[in-house]
């Protein structure tokens, strides 16, 4: 891909993201124009006293029901939030740390309490990961309605102000007209055209806040409906704001993982979870299997 970091200032993007744009050799090689946001959903006494991913342990929780699951979906989701904390001095993951082990421990625990509980669905959790998700009357009714709170997804270590890269727009080395590619992207950017909003949000403050201005005006015009079975209570204007604002905050992307080594992490935890193996055995074995692939 081309260098493009020309163009950035030339574009209307959330300041943190325009700012954690630039690769390691200090070039631009792609810019989102849409981006995920891994929050914590939950109710207000649930979630209160959470600063790191251990404290969801000892969120208070309805004993029918789980905390958060271990369903692949999560467990990718959590380990790509926490994956900065796992990494040595080079930038590389290191499958041996102490954050790694513990990261483990706490997910054999979470196993085993969701193991215990009469109800496993994921609309029953008590806490939820969720990256992108626009229908926001969902986790908002599922989660406890005007009780419903939302927090940036912790880490091993506190909060970082997170985004995930989405629809990222870049032009190829060997792109016959790069300049028609470039005057795409500014296009793709701009407030008076942009993206669609798919399931993100989009990385223009303008148009990121027109969707909230939206959001509002139609919840307060709809009030609660029906689907299907389920009724949906619209999320309060409070909640909007307080998503919106933590939107507006991001500022350090989530590192990128190859999907090999999620898959080794991912077809270890089963012997994590059944007693096989401990943490400290399940790290090792991954960092065997990581080690191997990485230097092919």
């Amino acid at each position: 891909l081309r260098d493009i970091a020309h163009l950035v200032p030339g574009l209307s993007l959330l300041p943190g993201i325009a700012n954690s744009l630039q690769y390691a050799d200090g070039k631009v090689y792609a810019i989102p124009a849409q981006f995920g946001f891994p929050e914590l959903v939950g109710r207000e006494e649930v979630l209160r006293d959470i600063q790191t991913f251990a404290d969801i342990l000892a969120a208070p929780v309805d004993p029918y029901v789980m905390k958060i699951d271990t369903s692949d979906y999560t467990v990718n989701e959590m380990l790509r939030i926490c994956m900065r904390d796992f990494l040595d001095d080079q930038g590389q993951v290191d499958f041996s740390s102490p954050d790694f082990v513990s990261f483990l421990d706490i997910l054999g625990q979470i196993h085993d309490e969701g193991e215990n509980t009469q109800e496993a669905s994921e609309w029953a959790m008590s806490i939820g990961v969720r990256p992108n998700l626009l229908m926001l009357e969902i986790p908002y009714t599922d989660y406890g309605g005007d009780a419903c709170a939302i927090l940036q997804a912790p880490t091993m270590h506190g909060f970082r102000k997170l985004y995930k890269p989405e629809v990222q727009l870049g032009v190829p080395a060997k792109a016959a007209n790069p300049e028609l590619s470039e005057e795409f992207i500014c296009l793709a950017l701009s407030e008076e055209i942009g993206l669609g909003y798919n399931e993100c949000f989009s990385t223009v403050p303008s148009l990121l806040d027109r969707l909230f201005e939206e959001k509002i005006a139609k919840y307060n015009e709809q009030g609660a409906y029906s689907f299907g079975e389920k009724e949906y209570a619209v999320p309060s204007e409070e909640y909007l704001t307080r998503l919106h604002a933590l939107l507006r905050e991001v500022e350090e992307p989530m590192p990128f993982v190859d999907d090999q080594v999620i898959a080794f992490i991912m077809e270890a935890l089963p012997a994590l979870y059944d007693g096989t193996a401990t943490a400290e055995q399940t790290a090792q074995k991954i960092e065997q299997r990581a080690f191997f692939y990485l230097n092919e």
